[in-house]
């Protein structure tokens, strides 16, 4: 299997391992005696550590190659999953405070934002190691369809699972991205050495204008679709 067709695999098992959550962290939270607020800033913390870590992960994959730091990534998303399974369970056996079983959850959501940071830009950039400009762009179509397939099958996914209870699609991510780990240890090769790299870098700025409208662009449409599936679980 090509390289291309490996990663692109990758991705959509991770997408779906996210979306599988949109259809029931609504439910749970209410569950749980957990507020629309609450919530909120699960996804709202797991977003803002991807913000902010995504750079640093991305730089790291130029020192210890793409594949070490995709790996990293899929297993700290699924050790985050498991810590959330885990910590609802122990709301639900009221063996937690609500304070603190919000803390804990919230927590969990943190890490999963920090590890699961790696994934993206180190898989944009293996991308970019095994594709020659001129191709450049048709290929990152091809992600973007894994990302696109994985948000369609996850909530459906997702939802099917809530019937035998709304902790069991949060088992099936963490499980579905050990699996992944464990296929991107066996099948994808490293595209970039650490000795490959030039011993300069150049580092580009989200202020520089060609770079702000666009971020601008992906802004607006992530915040559109993000807060619909934030709310219509509640709905």
């Amino acid at each position: 299997m090509r390289p291309l067709s490996l990663l692109f695999l990758t991705l959509f098992n991770s997408i779906l391992g996210l979306s599988i959550l949109f259809p029931v962290l609504g439910p749970l939270a209410r569950e749980l005696g957990l507020s629309e607020l609450q919530v909120g800033l699960f996804s709202t913390g797991y977003a803002l550590m991807q913000f902010l870590l995504s750079p640093y992960w991305g730089r790291k994959s130029e020192v210890a190659g793409r594949k070490p730091i995709l790996l990293v990534g899929i297993l700290g998303f699924s050790a985050s999953f498991f810590l959330f399974a885990l910590f609802a369970w122990l709301g639900y056996k009221k063996a937690l405070s609500e304070p603190v079983l919000f803390a804990l959850l919230l927590l969990s959501r943190l890490l999963g934002g920090a590890f699961s940071s790696a994934t993206l830009p180190t898989a944009q950039a293996y991308l970019a190691d095994i594709t020659p400009r001129e191709n450049r762009a048709q290929n990152f179509a091809v992600l973007g369809a894994a990302f696109g397939l994985g948000i369609i099958f996850g909530p459906a996914i997702g939802a099917g699972l809530a019937q035998f209870g709304l902790l069991t699609p949060v088992v099936f991510s963490a499980g579905l991205a050990l699996l992944n780990a464990a296929f991107v240890g066996w099948a994808l090769p490293e595209s970039h050495r650490p000795e490959a790299r030039p011993e300069t870098t150049t580092r580009l700025s989200w202020r520089d204008p060609r770079v702000l409208p666009l971020l601008a662009v992906g802004l607006s449409i992530s915040l559109a679709s993000v807060a619909m599936e934030q709310t219509v679980a509640f709905l």
